[in-house]
């Protein structure tokens, strides 16, 4: 497990990439709500 450590891909071993991605997903969800307008 500690190969995630020295490796950069450290991304793909955690769920960083699942968060970053909802994170992502939220703020252009958001974006678009904001330019919409409901």
């Amino acid at each position: 497990m500690s190969e995630c450590h020295f490796n950069i891909s450290v991304i793909t071993c955690f769920p960083y990439a699942y968060v970053f991605h909802i994170m992502w997903t939220l703020t252009l969800t958001f974006r678009h709500r904001g330019s919409s307008g409901s």
